[in-house]
Formats: C-alpha cells, structure tokens, sequence
C-alpha cells in the first residue's frame, strides 16, 4: 500500500497528515493519545481499494512543526479538510476518531456537519462529559493543577486515590491513573497531547441531536473488555436514536490492534 506524507499550512500553524489507500471515497482520520498518523495503516490497508484514508498528525508529529501560540481548532481543520475534499472532488467526507481522536471527529462532525457523510468512533472519548480534562486544559487554576500533578506524581497520586475511594472520581480510572503517572514518557505526552487538542470538547445531547437533524449515520464500536471506555458508555449515548449503531468488539481498548479490526472495515465498506 503506497503511503504518502503532506503538510497543511496557514501561517504558522502546520498539521502533517498520511495519506494511504486509492479509493474514491474521503475518510478523514484522527488518532488517539501518544499515536501518530501511522497507526491507521492496518485500517487503512483493508480500504485501500474503496477509500483513500487522510490521517491527521494531532499532534503526534506536528507538534514538532506546530510554531503558533494558538491551538488547532474546529475553523482551521475544517479548513485543511475542505482542501483535501477539493482536491479529490467530493462534498461530503467520512470522519473517524480512535480514543482521543473520536472527540476531533465529533466536534467536527457539530461544526460543520452539512460536509459530514458518516461518523466512525473507536472507543471513543468524548461521549460523556469529563470535567476532569476541561479543568485542566481550559481553566486557569485547572491548568496549573494539572502540571502540578504530572511534576510531581507521589504526591498527587495518593490524593487522586482518596477521590476516588470518596467516589468523586470513578474507580475504574484508578488503575490507569496509578499506572500512567508512574511512566515519565506518559507525562512528558501528556504535557503536549492535553493542551494541543484542548479546543475540541465535545458536546453529547448536542451531537445526537445533530445526527438526527442532518440525518449522519454514526457507528460506533466498543472493545468488551474495555476499562476505560466500557460499552454501557456507548450503549448509553445511542439511547433510541436510529441513526446511532453501536457494535461491541472482542477485544479491548486497542481496536487497531486488534483481530476485530476487519469488522470495521466490513462496516464501513457496506
């Protein structure tokens, strides 16, 4: 499968992105934390012939080419979008996001969703609110916190574990919690990945309300054995609404990775 690199530019903001497949029709694909574009070749692969898959950097490596104080937000991508979408000669596209991804592909989906053909989410986060990430990337005092606990891991660590034994935070992060704070790679990431994505925060009762108005088949598909995002999340989301599927996986988290991967890709080739 032929793999091409390209750079969108306006000014000094600069996302890198792959293309990958020959199809005619446009998927545009986000990644999740600490991924890069590249990830998405074993999806891609199993398209190549019925789609062409753009995959966005966000940041995995922009960040290195990203020189602007402001953040991408939901103006600009659509922007490099609508490029793309001329180039290949197509009004609609299909969005999909994996994980942290799934929240770029929502909010776009809410922006703009006129140019939206369908939505794909691989375990997606965003389906439910999480006070915890808007505080620390969009409130001051959140955002100083939060460096706090990644500067200093003991500390914080044994204070988010009485949260969560008060249940002010759900048990079921407290193993992700005490074991990514202990890995010094996952909060350099996490230092870049947080702030850079912080202008995508998706809004549920509003996306399924979009759906329904502009009728946009959303799939959604959920690992089993997922801790972080079970499927009683997605279950939840869908509710009656018939433009929502939910398709629950054997697997875990990492769907990418998984054998179940060619079940999404049957999906989205019907």
């Amino acid at each position: 499968m032929n793999i091409q690199e390209g750079f969108l530019k306006q000014g000094d903001k600069c996302l890198r992105c792959l293309r990958m497949g020959q199809g005619k029709k446009l998927l545009i694909a986000f990644h999740g934390f600490g991924q890069e574009a590249i990830n998405f070749s074993a999806l891609a692969e199993l398209l190549e012939e019925e789609f062409t898959l753009v995959a966005f950097d966000f940041p995995g490596k922009s960040a290195g080419l990203w020189k602007s104080k402001h953040y991408p937000d939901n103006k600009l991508v659509w922007h490099f979008i609508q490029k793309i979408s001329v180039e290949f000669e197509v009004d609609k596209v299909s969005l999909l996001g994996y994980s942290m991804g799934g929240r770029m592909a929502m909010c776009l989906t809410e922006y703009y969703p006129e140019r939206v053909e369908r939505l794909v989410l691989l375990a997606p986060d965003g389906l439910q609110k999480n006070i915890w990430y808007r505080l620390a990337t969009r409130e001051f005092y959140g955002r100083l916190i939060f460096r706090q606990v990644i500067r200093n891991p003991d500390i914080w660590m044994k204070r988010i574990n009485t949260l969560i034994e008060k249940g002010i935070v759900s048990r079921r992060w407290q193993k992700l919690v005490n074991s990514t704070l202990k890995n010094p790679e996952f909060r350099e990431r996490v230092l870049v990945d947080w702030p850079f994505t912080r202008n995508f925060i998706p809004h549920p009762a509003s996306l399924k309300r979009t759906l329904s108005k502009f009728q946009i088949p959303l799939h959604l598909f959920m690992g089993q054995f997922d801790q972080s995002f079970p499927p009683v999340v997605a279950e939840r989301f869908a509710g009656d609404n018939p433009f929502v599927h939910v398709h629950i996986l054997q697997t875990g988290h990492h769907i990418l990775r998984s054998d179940e991967l060619s079940k999404v890709a049957t999906v989205l080739k019907s």
